[in-house]
C-alpha cells in the first residue's frame, strides 16, 4: 500500500544504465491463465466493434419454465474443446435463471436455488450500486447462470463470465445472445 514516508537506501555494485526487462511476446509460450484469456477475447471483440461499430442487439426474451431445456454453445477454453451443451432450467429468482447441464449432477436444485436467490437479494443489488446496471441483451431483466461440470476441466476458476456470450456468431460471439455467467 502506499505510505507517506520515504525510505533512502543503497543498492551497492556495478550496474549496467539500462536494466533488462524480458516482455511476454506473442510468439513465447501460449500458457495463459484464464482469467488473460478472457481479457484477450474481450479485447478482441471491443477492436472489432472500433472498426465495424457496434452490434445491433435484437431484444428476444423467451418465457422458459422450469423443466425447459435450452442448448448453450460452450467456446473452447482452457483444455475443454468448443460443444454445444444442453442445460434445463431448474430455478428462477427476480434476477436470474439457473440452469444445469444435463451431464452434470454434482449439484441439487435446492443448492442452485440457494445461490440465485441469494445472487437475488445480496449480490445483485450491492454490484449494480458500484458498477450500475448490467447488460440485457436478451431483456429479460435477468442474468442466466449455466451450472456445468466443464468450467471444472477448464481449471483455475469456479465460474466466469465471458463476453462472447453476448453476441451473435455473425458478430462475433458464441451466439448464446444472452447476459450469462458459466459456474463449476
Amino acid at each position: 500500500s502506499d505510505s507517506p514516508h520515504s525510505y533512502l537506501y543503497t543498492v551497492p555494485g556495478a550496474f549496467s544504465s539500462k536494466p533488462t526487462v524480458t516482455l511476454p511476446t506473442s510468439s513465447g509460450p501460449a500458457t495463459t491463465s484464464p482469467k488473460e484469456a478472457l481479457r484477450r477475447e474481450e479485447a478482441e471483440l471491443a477492436k472489432r466493434f472500433l472498426q465495424t461499430g457496434k452490434p445491433d442487439f435484437a431484444r428476444k426474451a423467451a418465457s422458459f419454465q422450469i423443466g425447459s431445456t435450452r442448448s448453450f454453445a460452450f467456446d473452447e477454453f482452457g483444455d475443454v474443446s468448443a460443444q454445444t451443451v444442453t442445460a434445463t432450467l431448474v430455478a428462477t429468482s427476480s434476477r436470474a435463471e439457473a440452469w444445469v447441464d444435463n451431464n452434470t449432477s454434482a449439484i441439487t436444485t435446492a443448492q442452485v436455488q440457494a445461490q440465485i436467490d441469494q445472487f437475488s437479494t445480496s449480490t445483485y443489488p450491492i454490484v449494480t450500486s458500484v458498477f450500475g446496471d448490467p447488460s440485457d441483451v436478451d431483456g429479460d431483466g435477468k442474468v442466466l447462470f449455466l451450472y456445468t461440470e466443464l468450467v471444472d476441466q477448464v481449471g483455475g476458476v469456479a465460474g466466469f463470465y465471458r463476453s462472447k456470450s453476448l453476441f451473435s456468431t455473425s458478430d462475433g460471439g458464441d451466439g448464446n445472445q444472452a447476459d450469462m455467467m458459466y459456474i463449476g
